[in-house]
């Protein structure tokens, strides 16, 4: 997954980004993509993006049609 580059998720029932993807398979979550430019996960059930805070590479994050709830 380190060279992983491009993630298309849309539309995967997917609420967490942070570790468990797909239901199947476990990964440290999106950290053990370091190398992600682009994340493409548009209507699913996200809640929390504060995963991504560290990936700078991120250039294009489509997060469009999520439940994304904004911390007071």
């Amino acid at each position: 997954m380190r060279n992983l580059q491009i993630l298309w998720i849309s539309n995967s029932k997917l609420s967490d980004i942070s570790g468990k993807i797909f239901n199947l398979i476990y990964y440290s979550g999106i950290m053990s993509m370091p190398n992600l430019v682009e994340l493409y996960c548009s209507f699913n059930n996200i809640k929390d993006i504060s995963p991504l805070a560290f990936h700078e590479k991120i250039s294009i994050l489509d997060i469009e049609g999520n439940e994304l709830i904004e911390e007071s």
